[in-house]
């Protein structure tokens, strides 16, 4: 980013601002990640229940992943520059190797806590990885098949229209939850992104609010479709329409948002990959060692705790991790970033032609 040196200092900062809005958008989709996944941990472990829990959950996965979806593939145009397969291999390493050291990782402490956790881990189940995605990893799982459909066939518009489509066809023949089945749902929003992309990363100027209050409106209206009951209702067709509402209504959100609190959601848009990997192992520490001190704790209060915990501790872990010159080595961030003075990545980004960072994605 390089801000205008036309103006004074004020106005210089307005303009920086304005290039800050994807960042703030992948920091508002991560702190929505982290949030929804602590509530889900609580709903789990019965410290969450009734039609309020519910229907904050619903809401936050209608269109939380579409969002980060819609950010990655933005990013997809400028990766491509040096060639396909130069975007392929950076995506190998980029993608790939989180993916499977943090999916061994967690799936690993899942097994040997199984009986201090929500979920039930194998090692047979541990062992199909390389198909099956385990939690959250399935979001880097589905960034590397898109990646290979890319790799075959590009950016043209008309080939990703197709795979779209594909992919809105098939998902109803898939396990509702499953890999496949997010892979297939999320498809259309990368693809959005993709051929969206310059319009994008090129604006510059907010959403007028108006234009959001009607897609919130609007995400309000479509979200009473989805199925409360229905435990991946988010994902059927009656989700569509409000996961596409409200990925509008945030990117709109983020592109108003100054000040502190921008260069806050920024600077956290910029570290979504070490929250990604590593929330659920802060927040469902903190809610098991709460309960293992026996603290008792209201259900909002538990919420801000974990997702702050969510938060902070993967920081707190890559900042030891990059002090000591490992965070490339545990996945946090690219190879020699630290050496070359490369920007952090955020979740999924590829750096684009020489060495200099992209546009991120979420």
């Amino acid at each position: 980013m390089i801000p205008s040196t036309v103006g004074g200092p004020r106005t210089q900062v307005r303009v920086a601002e304005r290039h800050l809005w994807p960042d703030v958008a992948r920091g508002i989709g991560i702190v929505l990640v982290v949030f929804g996944h602590v509530l889900h941990g609580l709903m789990l472990a019965g410290l969450a229940s009734g039609p309020a829990a519910r229907g904050a959950f619903v809401t936050l996965y209608a269109f939380h992943m579409p969002l980060f979806m819609v950010l990655a593939g933005a990013n997809v145009p400028p990766a491509m520059a040096r060639g396909r397969g130069a975007f392929l291999r950076r995506r190998i390493v980029g993608v790939g190797y989180p993916y499977l050291l943090w999916s061994l990782v967690q799936g690993l402490c899942l097994v040997l806590l199984s009986a201090h956790t929500n979920h039930r881990m194998t090692f047979a189940r541990l062992l199909q990885i390389g198909w099956n995605p385990i939690a959250q990893f399935w979001f880097l799982h589905a960034l590397l098949a898109y990646a290979a459909v890319l790799a075959l066939w590009g950016c043209r518009p008309w080939v990703l229209i197709g795979f779209a489509a594909l992919a809105m066809a098939l998902e109803g023949r898939t396990v509702p939850g499953s890999g496949a089945n997010l892979l297939l749902h999320h498809a259309p929003f990368f693809v959005a992104g993709v051929i969206g992309s310059a319009a994008i990363l090129g604006r510059r100027r907010p959403v007028p609010i108006g234009v959001i209050l009607g897609w919130i409106i609007l995400f309000a209206t479509t979200r009473s479709w989805i199925a409360a009951g229905e435990p991946y209702g988010y994902l059927g067709t009656t989700a569509w329409p409000a996961a596409v509402a409200g990925t509008i209504a945030a990117l709109g959100i983020a592109t108003r948002v100054r000040g502190l609190p921008a260069r806050l959601l920024a600077a956290l848009g910029r570290l979504s990959l070490p929250i990604y990997v590593l929330h659920l192992f802060a927040a469902s520490g903190t809610r098991i060692l709460l309960d293992r001190l026996g603290i008792a704790l209201s259900t909002p209060a538990h919420l801000l705790i974990g997702t702050i915990a969510g938060i902070a501790g993967p920081l707190t872990l890559f900042m030891m991790l990059r002090h000591v010159g490992l965070a490339a080595v545990f996945a946090l961030e690219p190879p020699r970033a630290r050496r070359e003075g490369v920007a952090l990545r955020p979740l999924g980004e590829m750096p684009s032609g020489g060495g200099a960072p992209a546009s991120q994605h979420g």
